[in-house]
């Protein structure tokens, strides 16, 4: 609905900020940059998993959104996968393998990278599984309490009169409305009668805008306040990822016009992909370090690694027809690794860079 759009974007910028931080933690330095991103991804997607088989419990639409659109899509990333694989058949790469074994390489993380990110979505399903009997004793718990304060409620026993009294009111309100039926309409007693009963989260959907608004500046607050005292990677990326959550979320609305090919998010891993080949080509303009450097390194974790996502793209590999799924999988692929490598492969070839040129550059 509209009037839950403002709690919408703020959930959506929270989750992204507490996304791309436990992306930034979760990958190890100083290990194989092939695997970097994988953990992320799998964490993410079995996450987004988890949260889909509980869709239900999670009442208030903002939650659902921001949780999985901004969280889980900021945690996952479809351009660093790609920019790894695609990395790996430059011809700056340092590996001095032949082009065979480059290419059986790019093939090889491709494979691994969808085969962790299918393993995670399965992964969050079993979870939702295991869950279920434990949410079922919670229902019946809070049932037999219920059933357990009515049945040992001393007020019955010792306030006889106030039961009475509460008798008659109850008879009084009871004919009052018999009364009041009888002279209504037909079409008024019917829907009043069929009027549904309002949930936890609707009777509270306004207290929960006013959470959602405060966590919204508080977190706003908190991230442009290291950012203007730190100025690191990491707080930068911070700033970025909102903006890259609320563009996804916006291209997202155009999966609903092409149900057979998701556009929106296939246009969002596009567009990061070449966005991130042409930071990386600019960062090699740059010495490592610098501030220039560290706002170019956020806006490619923060922005990029938001704009992009696995865990919504699994989750629509899953939906989709079998014979859907495998073009639609097979064309994100190619054409953001294709992106990637055209931007980047192109700047390599035209510029003559090599390894040894990009030692000490910001993006090397």
């Amino acid at each position: 609905r509209e009037s839950e759009v403002p709690a919408t974007l703020g959930l959506i910028g929270v989750g992204a900020c507490l996304g791309v931080a436990v992306r930034a933690g979760l990958e190890i330095p100083d290990t194989s940059v092939w695997f970097s991103f994988m953990l992320a991804n799998f964490v993410g997607t079995a996450t987004l998993s988890l949260l889909t088989a509980h869709k239900s419990s999670l009442q208030y639409g903002p939650l659902f959104v921001g949780a999985g659109t901004g969280l889980c899509g900021a945690l996952t990333t479809f351009s660093s996968w790609q920019q790894v694989s695609a990395s790996l058949v430059l011809p700056s790469s340092r590996l001095g393998a032949d082009a065979g074994q480059l290419t059986y390489l790019w093939i090889q993380v491709q494979v691994v990278g969808m085969a962790v990110n299918a393993a995670g979505w399965v992964f969050g399903s079993h979870l939702a599984v295991l869950l279920e009997p434990s949410k079922q004793l919670s229902r019946s718990l809070e049932s037999f309490s219920e059933q357990a304060t009515e049945a040992l409620d001393l007020a019955v026993l010792l306030e006889p009169s106030k039961q009475l009294s509460r008798s008659l009111e109850s008879f009084s309100e009871q004919a009052t409305e018999a009364l009041d039926s009888d002279h209504a309409p037909g079409g008024a007693r019917l829907e009043a009668s069929a009027q549904p009963t309002q949930t936890w989260w609707q009777l509270h959907a306004r207290r929960l805008d006013s959470a959602t608004a405060i966590a919204t500046v508080l977190t706003a607050g908190a991230v442009v306040s290291a950012t203007v005292v730190l100025q690191t990677a990491l707080c930068f990326a911070l700033c970025w990822g909102p903006f890259g959550a609320w563009s996804r979320w916006r291209l997202g609305k155009l999966n609903a016009a092409f149900p057979r090919f998701p556009a929106g998010t296939f246009l969002a891993n596009i567009v990061a992909c070449a966005l991130l080949g042409g930071a990386i080509v600019l960062g090699w303009s740059l010495r490592a370090g610098s501030l220039e450097c560290r706002i170019l390194q956020g806006f490619v974790v923060g922005f990029c690694g938001a704009l992009s996502t696995v865990s919504t793209f699994v989750s629509e590999l899953n939906v989709l027809s079998l014979s859907d799924s495998y073009r639609y999988g097979v064309v994100s692929v190619l054409c953001a690794s294709g992106t990637f490598l055209a931007i980047v492969g192109g700047a390599v070839l035209g510029q003559g860079v090599t390894g040894a040129d990009l030692e000490g550059s910001c993006t090397a």
